[in-house]
């Protein structure tokens, strides 16, 4: 019972930390591509949904490019570990955060709230051979923000990989 009070207030902390820099991430996501503080407002406590999960990539199989649908996503790896991103050349690089540090992946939402200045970050997990922890924060405007109009489409488009 002990570990699991000391569980929870662990993940308490956590989490706490981790929406409070995801709200500081959001102001300055809507400074840089000039987005009303209104459209990306992140004040609802459902505000982001986290899960701490397997590597999917290690799952045969789940190796596909894709966006994410929310604002941005945090992710935080262990040492050593990341994911695949796609440049805008077509070329694929491996992404892994110093220690302590995590990943920011910009998604959809966003997106569309810039009229297209932040591109959706095409990512895909890495194949690997041995599965792995990430913590990965998906971060969504509240209910009351207003996300358009906009003039960007709806679907991006993402080449065939090799």
């Amino acid at each position: 019972a002990a570990q699991l009070s000391s569980f929870k207030s662990d993940v308490a902390e956590w989490w706490s930390a981790a929406t409070g820099t995801a709200r500081r991430v959001a102001r300055d996501l809507c400074d840089a591509y000039g987005i009303p503080e209104n459209m990306i407002r992140l004040e609802d406590r459902d505000l982001c949904t986290g899960r701490l999960v397997q590597d999917e990539a290690c799952d045969a199989g789940n190796h596909s490019a894709h966006t994410d649908a929310p604002a941005f996503t945090l992710l935080w790896y262990p040492t050593d570990a990341g994911l695949d991103v796609k440049a805008h050349d077509g070329t694929w690089s491996r992404a892994i955060p110093p220690p302590g540090a995590m990943l920011l992946i910009t998604g959809d939402l966003l997106h569309f709230a810039s009229q297209g200045s932040a591109t959706p970050t095409v990512h895909r997990p890495p194949l690997c051979l041995t599965k792995r922890p990430v913590l990965m924060l998906f971060v969504y405007p509240d209910s009351n923000a207003k996300i358009g109009p906009s003039s960007v489409p709806p679907c991006v488009a993402l080449t065939t990989l090799e």
